[in-house]
């Protein structure tokens, strides 16, 4: 379920903003690469939840949320440099 929501959010807006670049339209780039933040932060936010902590087993939601936050350093240092 959550991996479907980044998948759906956060990837296809980083691709978008792969489209969006290589056309040259940087403006729209980074817009797409915040609304991936954004969507890396839901997912945060989703995992830290009651009914995400109920549902997934702390071993694997500490983890994915520490690299979802980590991908999201990545884009945010990414949208800066376009």
């Amino acid at each position: 379920m959550l991996l479907a929501v980044l998948d759906e959010g956060a990837s296809s807006n980083v691709r978008r903003a792969q489209s969006q670049a290589s056309s040259g339209n940087m403006r729209q780039a980074r817009g797409a690469l915040q609304n991936a933040e954004v969507d890396l932060s839901k997912l945060v936010q989703r995992l830290n939840a009651r009914r995400g902590r109920r549902l997934i087993p702390r071993s694997v939601a500490g983890p994915l949320a520490a690299e979802a936050r980590s991908i999201r350093q990545a884009i945010d240092t990414l949208a800066g440099t376009l």
